[in-house]
């Protein structure tokens, strides 16, 4: 059970170094639209980004943490594998908004939504109309860093390669996965949720400055939709 507890509080952190790393991309490609002494409001927007970060792992982390429990009580690995599939989705599914969103900004200066992704329904129209270095810069973002994710979380994340883990009595397994699945349901409702107050989050709670693209980087790309 302590394994699957490492792995999970590491699961956690990894989506927090995702998401730090896109945001650093994001800047990189879209540099020159910051102003002159604009260093530390982009440094402010990691930090004020870090709720809506936490609410976007508490959707991404609920079905794989339940899992998890499953798995806890019944050692299957076909349970893992599972887990381990719907995780490396929602990777690619993260890097595709987050390096479409790149390239919106730096053609469009807005956030990916759902209105942008409207366009969608029609996807030759859009890759016609964008230029080729922006239809390259996506792909290659969206490939290269997929692989990347996906490599470190099959090894270093996973729970997979632990398994088999050590078979305890049946009862102990239960009621260890029952706890763990208690607690890991309190994390993740809490977290997209935004905390215990009264009003859920917002997009508008990562707001902190006038400069709109520092703003628009603290908001999650995939929360925003």
């Amino acid at each position: 059970m302590k394994s699957i507890i490492r792995r999970t509080l590491l699961l956690i952190l990894f989506w927090f170094g995702i998401f730090f790393i896109n945001r650093i991309v994001f800047y990189c490609c879209t540099m020159h639209l910051l102003h002159d002494g604009a260093f530390s409001i982009v440094l402010q927007s990691f930090w004020h980004s870090i709720r809506l970060d936490r609410s976007m792992i508490g959707y991404l982390s609920l079905f794989p943490f339940f899992l998890y429990a499953l798995y806890s009580i019944f050692r299957k690995k076909i349970i893992l594998r599972i887990a381990d599939t719907v995780i490396i989705l929602f990777i690619i599914l993260y890097n595709l908004c987050a390096f479409g969103e790149v390239c919106l900004y730096r053609e469009w200066k807005a956030k990916l939504s759902m209105q942008a992704l409207e366009h969608f329904t029609n996807p030759s129209e859009v890759f016609k109309s964008a230029s080729l270095g922006l239809t390259v810069l996506f792909f290659s973002l969206s490939i290269i860093f997929s692989w990347i994710y996906i490599r470190v979380f099959s090894r270093k994340i996973s729970i997979l390669p632990l398994h088999p883990l050590e078979m305890q009595p049946l009862l102990s397994r239960a009621w260890k996965g029952f706890a763990f699945l208690i607690c890991a349901a309190a994390f993740c409702i809490i977290s997209l949720r935004g905390g215990f107050q009264q009003i859920p989050i917002q997009s508008s709670d990562s707001f902190f400055c006038t400069t709109p693209i520092a703003n628009d980087v603290a908001v999650n790309p995939l929360w925003n939709l």
